[in-house]
């Protein structure tokens, strides 16, 4: 099976993701324990939370101050809390019309919250059943991005995984 994948598809690219896939196989739990530390920090679930009390006489008053979700939040009503307005001398109106079948104030809102939140954001652009140009922001906790090996480092891939799938042990 392996041989007639690599046929169907550029051979570099295939055993550059061959090789991120054995790379990764052993880090991917960390790497959506970072994600997940970023996401539990923006939602308020901070560590403080789930301290135990060291005496059980005191009280256990534990107040988070969610600066993170305030930070995040501001700048993201700055930014895209005016709807962009696209105009132009020629004719924009099928541009328009892919925007707004996207519904892309909502796509960039969320875009931007990801990168934010992420320091990164993944948008996959696309082509319908019925022949529709989409986009869509994906999830920045179940992307692993594949890069080339020169010094450039150009993105060749992202690999897409469930990451709710991936923690899940059997026992």
């Amino acid at each position: 099976m392996l041989a007639g994948l690599s046929n169907s598809v550029n051979s570099n690219l295939f055993y550059a993701l061959l090789y991120a896939v054995r790379v990764l196989d052993g880090n991917v739990i960390g790497y959506i324990e970072d994600d997940q530390k970023l996401y539990n920090l923006i939602n308020g679930k901070h560590k403080i939370l789930n301290k135990k009390p060291t005496d059980i006489g005191k009280p256990n008053s534990k107040v988070v101050l969610n600066y993170p979700h305030d930070i995040v939040h501001n700048y993201l009503g700055y930014m895209t809390g005016i709807p962009i307005t696209y105009s132009s001398d020629l004719d924009i109106d099928s541009i328009l019309d892919v925007l707004n079948y996207n519904d892309v104030h909502d796509e960039d809102s969320e875009f931007l919250r990801q990168a934010l939140q992420y320091g990164i954001a993944y948008e996959l652009n696309y082509v319908d059943l019925e022949g529709k140009q989409r986009f869509k922001v994906l999830d920045s906790r179940e992307m692993i991005p594949v890069y080339d090996n020169t010094l450039d480092q150009v993105l060749i891939s992202c690999i897409r995984f469930n990451a709710s799938s991936a923690c899940k042990t059997t026992s």
